[in-house]
């Protein structure tokens, strides 16, 4: 049984800031990226206690999953009672424990 999917408001500047920076590198990656994501947002649904928790970030409780087809994408999600709430789609190169502990 699939949860139901939340999107907190920054997931929208991550998607928009992703995709202009994957646009100018090659335009197709874009569309694939969007694909990708969806399909990655499918499965978290699906399958959210199958990714592992990241120790020493906060919220407590944070998961993180590669985006299908971009192994460096990766997103970030909590697990409610019957939903699950998106937060951030983050490179892995990134900073996270700036971004999740400040």
């Amino acid at each position: 049984m699939s949860r139901e999917l939340r999107y907190a408001d920054d997931i929208f500047c991550d998607l928009q800031e992703i995709g202009c920076y994957l646009r100018r590198h090659d335009p197709a990656l874009s569309p694939r990226f969007r694909v990708g994501y969806a399909k990655t947002c499918q499965w978290i649904a699906r399958h959210p206690f199958a990714a592992r928790v990241r120790e020493g970030l906060r919220p407590e409780g944070l998961r993180g999953r590669y985006v299908f087809g971009f192994p460096r994408h990766y997103v970030f999600y909590l697990v409610g009672d019957d939903h699950v709430i998106i937060l951030r789609v983050l490179h892995g190169s990134r900073d996270l424990s700036q971004v999740f502990n400040d």
